[in-house]
């Protein structure tokens, strides 16, 4: 008998608890249960939907239907949501094998969210020859208009060879952006006996020998656009350049260089008996750096249709002095203190130097390491080694505090170039930091509903009922700060944050303020890219240790770059 009231009194507390627990057992599983996402991704330029667009959350993945719709079902809370699709890109990201997520609040009851593609661009053409020549593998180089470091390059993008019909492509171009194509040369050896050979320059397209000459092909998102070259069989005459200088025992080498500074592929061949560089080259303006071990020198030449004979300097390669002065203390210095430690650390100085040739083309900036000279009892006093003579635009990034000056020998590097000669500098850099910058704050408003910018990496999540669809690609607003003054200092930028920024360690100065929706290339030091931006954003001035306030309102680029093609 109390065996089985026992028993019953269990099943009663059992159901008790049961009864107790469900609504919240239920409740519990509600919350976990999956959020089904709806949302289209359409063209940017025709606003068509995109079929086929692999949408990746990572907990769920799906390809767009015919009418650029997807589904997916994901948990409650912050997710990434990537998008694939081969032709296009995100805006403001142009690398096509780089998948670019957004940040996405996922919620009951959001919006259906809403995504952009941009399409590539590609340019396409045709390489003509002699009747007798063969038109396949004929080196196309294409090369894009970029931001180095805030200097506007001539940056090679890609390059490819003729197909046997003369046919070439680029394909997965960024665009809106400007470019530039340009035929390598096609050198065919003299024949035996005779010293002019013969074969096919250099053209920039439409059919110009002179880089300076060259059009711009303006290239829009999706655009397919066409350039052919016919070129011309011209001889090639003998180069003969004498190094006068140290001895090398391996010789000297040479790097030939267009008028514009564009590296061309032309190989010099070293005469020990001679002690010469040998080379062809066919008529033109050109700079030949000729190269050794420990010992470097160029020489200017122009061939006009004879062979020529010349000889070129050539000094042992010395190391460009920097002294850095200090008017802080790096440790409490307004700014990120990553300073090295010790002589022998290569960041020792607090900076870091990158030099712009002074040239149409770039193939690299140098990014130069400062080292403490050797056996010095300067403490301040670095080297830069390596530095080919050259003028140079210096841009400087302070690890700590911000760049207050830099000059070599009475000129200002804000506004001068570094000129660096064959035997090195006569005078060093000085650059002088200091720790006193200031600060930029303020807020970021999206004109186009009046509401805060959200930059704060989420797309909003708007409830259900008579609500726009998310734009989920505007979560990001990228703020730059640039400045009304000459300055070696590298721009600063930021990403606002929840409809606000605030950037500390500004040199003092004026600014002009601008904010976008997608990441952009500015050059302050180019005057028509400026002009775009007048009247824009808010200009504000700085005091040392002071704060500055903008309202800015983002500029809209529909996904393209308002004042360039790419960064660097």
């Amino acid at each position: 008998m109390f065996s089985r009231l026992k028993s019953n009194r269990g099943l009663w507390l059992a159901a008790l608890v049961c009864g107790l627990v469900q609504p919240f057992c239920h409740a519990q599983q509600d919350a976990d249960a999956p959020i089904t996402v709806e949302g289209t991704v359409v063209d940017g330029v025709s606003h068509q939907p995109i079929a086929r667009v692999l949408v990746n959350a990572h907990e769920d993945a799906t390809l767009t239907d015919n009418d650029g719709h997807f589904e997916l079902h994901l948990p409650a809370g912050d997710t990434l949501i990537e998008l694939r699709r081969p032709g296009y890109h995100m805006p403001g990201h142009e690398t096509a094998t780089l998948a670019v997520g957004n940040s996405i609040h996922i919620a009951a009851g959001m919006a259906p969210l809403s995504f952009t593609l941009i399409p590539f661009g590609s340019i396409s053409g045709r390489v003509t020859l002699a009747a007798d020549d063969d038109p396949d593998g004929v080196r196309v180089n294409l090369y894009a208009h970029h931001v180095v470091k805030g200097y506007l390059r001539w940056v090679l993008t890609k390059s490819v060879e003729t197909d046997s019909e003369g046919a070439f492509r680029f394909g997965e171009l960024p665009a809106p952006a400007d470019y530039l194509l340009q035929t390598e040369p096609v050198h065919h050896e003299a024949a035996s006996g005779r010293a002019t050979s013969t074969g096919y320059g250099t053209q920039y397209y439409p059919g110009v020998t002179d880089a300076e000459a060259a059009g711009t092909l303006t290239l829009q998102p999706g655009q397919q656009a066409e350039s052919d070259f016919q070129l011309a069989r011209q001889p090639f005459y003998p180069v003969t350049i004498l190094p006068a200088g140290p001895a090398e025992q391996s010789g000297y080498g040479a790097i030939v260089l267009d008028a514009a500074g564009r590296r061309v592929e032309e190989s010099a061949h070293w005469n020990p008996a001679r002690g010469a560089l040998e080379l062809s080259l066919p008529n033109g303006r050109y700079r030949v750096q000729v190269r050794g071990r420990e010992a470097v020198g160029s020489v200017d030449l122009t061939v006009a249709g004879a062979p020529i004979t010349t000889r070129a300097s050539v000094l042992p390669l010395a190391p460009l002095q920097v002294r850095v002065h200090r008017e802080f203390d790096p440790k409490n210095g307004n700014g990120v203190g990553i300073m090295g430690g010790g002589d022998d650390s290569i960041i020792a100085a607090g900076v870091l130097i990158t030099l712009i040739p002074d040239s149409m083309f770039i193939e690299e900036p140098s990014l130069m390491f400062l080292h403490h000279v050797s056996k010095s009892e300067d403490a301040d006093l670095y080297e830069m080694p390596g530095v080919l003579p050259g003028r140079y635009r210096l841009v400087a990034r302070p690890l700590s505090g911000y760049i207050n000056s830099a000059s070599q020998g009475g000129a200002e590097l804000g506004s001068e170039f570094l000129v660096v000669g064959a035997g090195g500098a006569a005078h060093p850099i000085e650059i002088t930091q200091r720790g006193d910058g200031g600060t930029i704050e303020g807020t970021v408003h999206d004109g186009a509903n009046g509401q805060p910018a959200s930059g704060d990496g989420q797309g909003a999540s708007a409830p259900a009922g008579g609500q726009a669809a998310n734009r989920a690609q505007q979560e990001k607003v990228f703020v730059y700060f640039v400045p009304q003054f000459p300055t070696v200092q590298e721009m600063q930028w930021d990403i606002a944050g929840e409809g606000a920024f605030k950037h500390r360690g500004i040199p003092p100065g004026s600014y002009q303020v601008l904010a976008f929706d997608t990441p952009q290339d500015i050059s302050p030091s180019d005057a028509q890219q400026m002009a775009q931006f007048a009247g824009k954003g808010q200009t504000v001035k700085v005091e040392a240790n002071g704060t500055a306030h903008a309202d800015l309102e983002v500029i809209h680029t529909s996904g393209g770059s308002a004042g360039g093609s790419g960064s660097q």
